[in-house]
């Protein structure tokens, strides 16, 4: 059986939700795009790039199962997201 992908957006932030046709359904991403959410090493929306890479070292990297990344435009980070990796 397939299921499918729900996408909840708010303010400033997104969640992805699979929702199988068995079974309860599971966070698969959330994707920060206010300032209010940041990840485990302090990159927010609207940190710059060259700050963020500096703190991660890469666009994302991958921790117990989870994609930690971060998007950026004309150098100034818009997204911060968290994907669990499947």
């Amino acid at each position: 059986g397939e299921g499918e992908d729900v996408v909840y957006n708010y303010s400033d932030f997104i969640v992805v939700v699979y929702k199988p046709e068995k079974g309860d359904p599971k966070v698969m991403s959330v994707i920060a795009r206010g300032p209010s959410i940041g990840n485990p090493k302090g990159v927010t929306v609207g940190a710059s790039e060259k700050d963020a890479l500096a703190a991660l070292g890469e666009h994302s990297y991958e921790k117990n199962g989870v994609l930690v990344s971060f998007f950026a435009e004309k150098g100034v980070v818009v997204e911060v997201g968290y994907s669990i990796l499947i």
